[in-house]
């Protein structure tokens, strides 16, 4: 991403916002056993367990793949019917729409009553100009139902993460479980510490 000309474009108390997510997204982390391991997409799927929660965050088919290699219909429609055949529940990130053209292919390979659709719009701020930079419908493709926790707000904001404590979340995690991080390059397990 090119550096910005516009330095008083974020306000300190924003970038403390984030600095202070980061450190406890380390907190989290250290709290917990994770081993990461890169792989290909078509190889992590066989480590998922029942019990487990695959996170799939593959490149955005029909968007801006050139960042490393090519993510083709095919490697998207093949991600799919990993996901489909997992033993366990997964949430897929794509995107859903813009203000010029929808992905087809969440009609084509996700149009079916046993997969949830959520979506909510995100206004990215990359763009070689502010006129081309416009807002994007995300969306969030699961094998079980699932109500938004947070309402749609009119403006933009910048949400937290891991706002419970590390107790929590060790918990929430009894298991060793495997997660994919990104579905062409890691993979991740690990066992959460009760402090």
């Amino acid at each position: 991403m090119p550096y910005g000309h516009k330095p008083e474009r974020f306000a300190q108390a924003y970038v403390t916002k984030i600095t202070n997510q980061i450190r406890r997204i380390s907190e989290v982390i250290t709290a917990c056993d994770w081993t990461f391991a890169a792989a290909d997409f078509r190889q992590t799927p066989a480590l998922a367990q029942p019990g487990d929660l695959v996170y799939a965050d593959p490149p955005y088919a029909g968007r801006h793949v050139d960042y490393f290699n090519s993510w083709s219909e095919a490697d998207e429609m093949e991600l799919g019917n990993l996901l489909k055949r997992l033993p366990c529940h997964f949430i897929l990130s794509t995107w859903h729409s813009n203000e010029f053209r929808t992905n087809a292919m969440i009609e084509r390979h996700w149009n079916d009553q046993r997969f949830h659709l959520l979506t909510r719009e995100h206004f990215y701020h990359v763009g070689s100009t502010e006129d081309l930079r416009h807002p994007m419908v995300e969306a969030l493709i699961t094998d079980f139902p699932v109500q938004p926790s947070q309402p749609e707000s009119e403006g933009s904001e910048q949400l937290a993460f891991f706002e419970k404590s590390i107790r929590e979340y060790s918990a929430q995690w009894p298991q060793p479980s495997t997660l994919n991080q990104r579905p062409s390059t890691a993979s991740a397990t690990r066992n959460c510490k009760s402090n």
